[in-house]
């Protein structure tokens, strides 16, 4: 006998994931001082928690709004596999969200230009005056305080939804909801974090690689507009 078709939610960081580069990257290397990179090491080590180093980051920018999205949208790109991968998600009746661990306004900004405006994403906010940044944590809830954007806590809403979870990511802010998740998707930092730890995950080059290994995980699952599941 079947059991209930059990719904599927994908959900993606955006920075190094979904982008050719991390935006905050480019602008602490634009606008930012040196010393983002010592807060950068300290965070990585976990002697800070990512609330505390993203925050002391962003507020060593120094620039306008309109300076930094110009070169944002200049130099930064989508993954040239994102836009195909998403409309078949959409074809399949799939949610995705962006799970973001920088900046909305950015994120959205980023995705507009590419002609996406319809995605679901979380991140933080960001508020610049006088050429000085400050980063507003996301006002989604937090299951520990440790991050601005508290991905986990999206992940988890919807398993206890009764969705089976994708996440797709390549880093630091990627790593506790990829623990959480029931299908990993890694590549560079995260994939090797996930090695160190023993979490299963599957590796990934662009989304054409994650829509591939998807099809063949989840072959018993039912791609259609009308629903979205998998046979017991």
């Amino acid at each position: 006998m079947k059991a209930a078709l059990e719904p599927i939610a994908v959900f993606s960081d955006f920075d190094g994931t979904v982008t050719t580069k991390d935006t905050t990257v480019l602008l602490l290397e634009l606008f930012g001082n040196p010393a983002w990179l010592d807060i950068e090491e300290r965070m990585l080590a976990g002697e800070i928690s990512e609330a505390e180093g993203m925050s002391a980051e962003f507020a060593l920018i120094n620039t306008s709004w309109e300076e930094a999205i110009g070169a944002i949208l200049n130099e930064i790109h989508l993954d040239s596999t994102f836009p195909g991968f998403i409309a078949w998600l959409g074809e399949a009746g799939v949610p995705i969200t962006i799970l973001s661990g920088g900046v909305e306004e950015i994120s959205r900004g980023l995705l507009k230009k590419h002609g996406i405006e319809e995605l679901e994403v979380y991140a933080n906010r960001l508020h610049v005056e006088n050429n000085r940044w400050t980063l507003i944590p996301s006002d989604r809830p937090k299951i520990k305080g440790l991050c601005n954007h508290c991905k986990t806590f999206s992940v988890l809403e919807s398993q206890q939804a009764g969705y089976r979870t994708v996440y797709i990511g390549d880093g630091f802010t990627d790593r506790c909801p990829a623990g959480k998740a029931d299908i990993i998707f890694a590549k560079d930092d995260l994939a090797a974090y996930c090695e160190l730890n023993s979490i299963e995950f599957h590796c990934f080059r662009d989304f054409t690689d994650i829509r591939i290994q998807l099809e063949r995980l989840i072959s018993h699952i039912r791609f259609d507009k009308k629903i979205t599941g998998k046979d017991a």
